[in-house]
């Protein structure tokens, strides 16, 4: 069963993307067929377009389809939990300390280590 559930995903992984190949595919197999009948350039021989015109438009509409599919993909992962469901519980050490009360602030306050400890290096 593991290994039907791995085949799947491993499939599903590699060919998400496939919409470029399946177009290619569909372009070698009916190649002769869109030279004669949809290409732009077909009066015109000398272009040596061989239907790369038709191949283009093709990959460039399944390209924005593929965009247009990640992009429905991605604005719906984006919603997550409304603030309103939102809880917190507060771990009463941690609002003890916030609670208690600091020193008032003395600006004619040295520090207790004079210069003796804190100088540059000596070269």
């Amino acid at each position: 069963m593991k290994k039907a559930i791995l085949y799947l995903l491993l499939f599903l992984l590699l060919f998400q993307n496939s919409g470029r190949l399946v177009v290619l595919a569909w372009f070698k197999l009916y190649q002769p067929q869109i030279v004669r009948t949809l290409c732009e350039n077909r009066n015109r021989p000398e272009l040596h377009c061989d239907g790369q015109c038709v191949l283009a438009k093709k990959l460039a509409e399944a390209d924005r389809q593929q965009q247009a599919a990640n992009w429905d993909r991605l604005t719906e992962v984006s919603i997550f939990m409304a603030p309103q469901h939102l809880q917190f519980a507060f771990d009463p050490a941690i609002t003890a300390l916030t609670t208690t009360q600091l020193p008032p602030y003395r600006a004619d306050c040295r520090p207790v280590s004079g210069p003796a400890i804190f100088h540059p290096p000596c070269a």
